[in-house]
C-alpha cells in the first residue's frame, strides 16, 4: 500500500468516526431536546443563572409573572428574561 493510499484510509476512517460521534451526540440532544420540552408544556423551565451560571429550575407561571426571581446557588435577583435557557433548539 502506497503512502498516499495509507494516508487516504486514515482520514476515511477519522471522517467515518467524527460522523458517528456527530450522530450520536445530536441523538442524545434530540431526546434532551424531547425531555425539556414536555418539561415546558408540564409548566417547568431549565435555565442558568445570568450571574454564576449554575443551572436552575423554575416553575414557569411563577417566573413569568413575578418580575425578579431570586438564583438559589448565588443568591442574585435578576428578571427572569436574564436567565437564558439551558437548552434552546433552533428549528
Amino acid at each position: 500500500m502506497s503512502k498516499l493510499s495509507f494516508i487516504f484510509v486514515e482520514i476515511k476512517f477519522k471522517i467515518m468516526k467524527y460522523t458517528k460521534e456527530y450522530w450520536e451526540w445530536n441523538n442524545s440532544m434530540t431526546e434532551q431536546y424531547t425531555i425539556l420540552r414536555r418539561m415546558q408544556e408540564d409548566g417547568y423551565n431549565v435555565v442558568t443563572c445570568g450571574n454564576c451560571g449554575d443551572v436552575v429550575l423554575l416553575e414557569m407561571n411563577v417566573a413569568q409573572h413575578d418580575e425578579d426571581v431570586q438564583c438559589p446557588h448565588c443568591k442574585e435577583t435578576m428578571d427572569y428574561c436574564d436567565m437564558p435557557d439551558l437548552y434552546h433548539q433552533i428549528n
